[in-house]
């Protein structure tokens, strides 16, 4: 417990003997909200994709990717950042379009243009003072947008803002 303040990242395997990945990092965003969650996986499907991001995780990668690409998604899943390999996002995107989703109206009745244009830059895995600085605002203010759209759609983290994003097609478009 006094230990966990020490941790920034860990790397999750879906397969675990007992607990499972997908349930252990409900367990650790739930308990330790300052530990960011990195799938390391050799499942690309959808399923467990998804199911890791609904759980919490920052990121996804697979478990072939070289030493440099597993650096860079711990750094920046340690500054708050999300990082998904491009197979993983390629599968993503794949599964919106061949499943058609995309609530669009729902969106543009519930937010405001700026909630829209903070929503998309936080789904490209930029930081609160990263989406600030683009759009002239400070982080804090960047913050509470973020708190008013979760409570708008109903979300409860940052997986979930950046899944509502890529299924209702809003991928970076502030």
């Amino acid at each position: 417990e006094k230990n966990a303040q020490d941790i920034d990242v860990v790397l999750m395997d879906i397969d675990m003997p007992g607990l499972n990945g997908i349930d252990t990092t409900k367990v650790i965003t739930k308990e330790y909200k300052n530990i960011n969650v990195l799938a390391l996986s050799m499942h690309i499907e959808e399923k467990y994709i998804k199911e890791m991001l609904d759980a919490g995780a920052a990121g996804y990668i697979l478990k072939q990717a070289s030493i440099e690409e597993l650096n860079q998604a711990v750094e920046n899943v340690a500054q708050g950042k999300k990082y998904f390999s491009n197979e993983v996002s390629t599968t993503m995107i794949n599964a919106l379009m061949h499943n058609g989703k995309g609530n669009e109206k729902d969106v543009i009745n519930v937010l405001s243009a700026r909630e829209k244009e903070v929503l998309s830059l936080i789904a490209l895995g930029k930081t609160n003072k990263e989406v600030g600085e683009k759009l002239f605002i400070s982080a804090r203010t960047v913050e509470s947008h973020r708190r008013k759209i979760m409570e708008k759609l109903e979300l409860n983290n940052t997986a979930e803002l950046i899944r509502y994003a890529i299924e209702n097609n809003m991928m970076g478009k502030a």
